[in-house]
């Protein structure tokens, strides 16, 4: 796997997903993606920039 990538479940707030194994991952999205993730559950795909930081770059959102 690559150490770059993740793929995570959890709720997107304030530049973190909290991921429901309990780890909080500091975070950010792109402009356009934000108004529909902020306080959402869902499934977020994770790249690290070439600065090492971690932007959601997909996500598929938690009906519940």
């Amino acid at each position: 796997m690559n150490e770059n990538n993740k793929t995570l479940k959890g709720y997107f707030s304030g530049n973190k997903l909290f991921c429901d194994d309990g780890s909080i991952i500091n975070c950010c999205t792109y402009g356009i993606n934000r108004p529909q993730i902020d306080e959402r559950n869902g499934w977020y795909n994770l790249r690290k920039n070439m600065y090492g930081d971690w932007i959601i770059y997909q996500f598929i959102l938690d009906e519940n």
